[in-house]
């Protein structure tokens, strides 16, 4: 049975602001996408945005050995929250990528008037493109996703190859545009909403031993990003526990913002303009503010799969490999994309 992550049932009032808690969640686009603040031509928002993405598509996707066909029409976005390893200035060939640790994929049926969000275990495996400071190279290594974003020669690079490896993920759906914050921006998210209350699940005593195992704490801005980001020396150490972890996040937030009408999503926009990294123009945002405020919302979906310790790097040492379940994942996208099997002649 397919799984759904933080699907609570909502009123369409609700709803909407369920949608701004997962974005809050996700990167802090809420504002953006739900309440109508976007980033103008000239604002400081970090953006590379331009009209590549008017054209609405419908057309196949292949998953396993099977191949769909869907013919509504489908948009895709895809929301990136990166860790602060490598290089995030921006300096020629001296620029390094951060990991892209959080990932979700916003998911519009426009013929059917429904949305979905689709999350993304940041181990997945894939292939994904060794590119170089000018974005070249066509050379491919199969590694998890999250290092996708490592390549390139700018954030709007290492963007633009991550958006390939997830549609790599997702049997080529086409990605429409993206947004990406940085994870060390969690703390100004905690702040704009000014904490959740959360029970504490996981061993943090080597991270942060204030998050005592099994206590309710209503989380400070510090505890927040251990909370939603550590993930070495905490229980396990996997990363699926992190993912379950951000799920009660979002519980949390959608609870605390189901009556604010806007206001903590305006906050948190106002708090994150100056680090987004985005390609959306202010004809997608415009446009995926109206379907949200109007569609069927169909809840948000973390595929299952099998997760093994593998030498991934061949360096000697085991990382964290997730594969999807290619029947799951066909399943998700049947329901949010309308899909066909295609039948071999």
């Amino acid at each position: 049975m397919r799984r759904r992550a933080g699907e609570v049932c909502l009123g369409q009032n609700a709803v909407r602001k369920g949608v701004a808690a997962f974005l809050i969640l996700a990167v802090g686009l809420t504002g953006l996408f739900l309440y109508g603040k976007k980033p103008g031509r000239g604002t400081s928002a970090a953006t590379g945005a331009h009209d590549q993405h008017e054209d609405e598509h419908t057309g196949k996707l292949k998953i396993g050995k099977q191949k769909y066909t869907y013919d509504d029409t489908i948009k895709a976005y895809l929301i990136m929250g990166t860790d602060d390893s490598g290089n995030e200035e921006e300096k020629g060939d001296d620029y390094v990528g951060s990991m892209a640790d959080y990932l979700a994929v916003i998911i519009m049926d426009k013929t059917k008037e429904t949305c979905g969000v689709v999350e993304i275990n940041r181990n997945t495996i894939t292939d994904v493109n060794i590119i170089d400071q000018y974005g070249d190279g066509e050379a491919l290594a199969v590694a998890q996703i999250c290092i996708a974003h490592a390549y390139g020669g700018s954030k709007w690079m290492s963007c633009q190859n991550t958006v390939r490896a997830v549609s790599r993920v997702l049997g080529k759906l086409p990605i429409d545009g993206y947004y990406a914050v940085g994870m060390s921006d969690i703390p100004k998210v905690n702040h704009a909403v000014g904490g959740v209350e959360v029970t504490i699940r996981d061993d943090f005593s080597q991270t942060d031993p204030s998050l005592v195992m099994g206590k309710t704490i209503h989380l400070s801005d510090e505890q927040a990003f251990h909370y939603l980001h550590d993930r070495m020396n905490v229980g396990g150490g996997d990363n699926i526990a992190r993912m379950e972890r951000q799920e009660t996040y979002l519980k949390a937030v959608l609870e605390k913002a189901s009556g604010d009408d806007g206001a903590y999503a305006m906050a948190i926009w106002d708090a994150l303009e100056d680090d987004a990294v985005t390609d959306m123009s202010d004809r997608d945002i415009s446009a995926l503010q109206n379907a949200y405020s109007a569609y069927r919302n169909e809840g948000f979906f973390s595929l299952e799969g099998d997760t093994i310790e593998a030498d991934t790097f061949h360096n000697g040492r085991l990382h964290e490999e997730f594969y999807p379940n290619e029947e799951f994942l066909a399943d998700t996208l049947t329901d949010l994309c309308n899909l066909s099997p295609m039948v071999e002649e």
